[in-house]
């Protein structure tokens, strides 16, 4: 028997149980999210399965951080003092943040 991994959707601990003869679902028991009604290692199979993690580049994130320093329209006018307008500084924000994100797993 395969080993049913967290919930996808909270984290919380999941169960396998049976929807009737020859059916099975996995159910969050927090927060009730489940699979279909199928046979027992489908079931296991849909309930692990993950969509891959995306991959965001330095770029991509500086970009973001700080639009203008790359020659593209701010999407908000005023950010305050706050607001980075150079390159280099921007760059250095986005590979903490893609690192603090790589850390917790939520970027590849």
């Amino acid at each position: 028997m395969s080993e049913l991994r967290a919930c996808p959707f909270c984290g919380g601990a999941a169960e396998l149980l049976t929807g009737g003869p020859g059916n099975w679902f996995a159910c969050c028991t927090a927060c009730k999210a489940s699979t279909n009604d199928v046979q027992r290692e489908h079931a296991l199979t849909l309930w692990n399965r993950r969509a891959p993690l995306p991959v965001v580049t330095r770029e991509e994130l500086a970009r973001l951080i700080d639009p203008e320093a790359f020659g593209l329209p701010s999407i908000v006018n005023n950010l305050g003092e706050d607001y980075l307008t150079d390159r280099d500084e921007a760059r250095a924000k986005a590979d903490a943040i893609l690192a603090f994100l790589r850390e917790k797993g939520v970027i590849a």
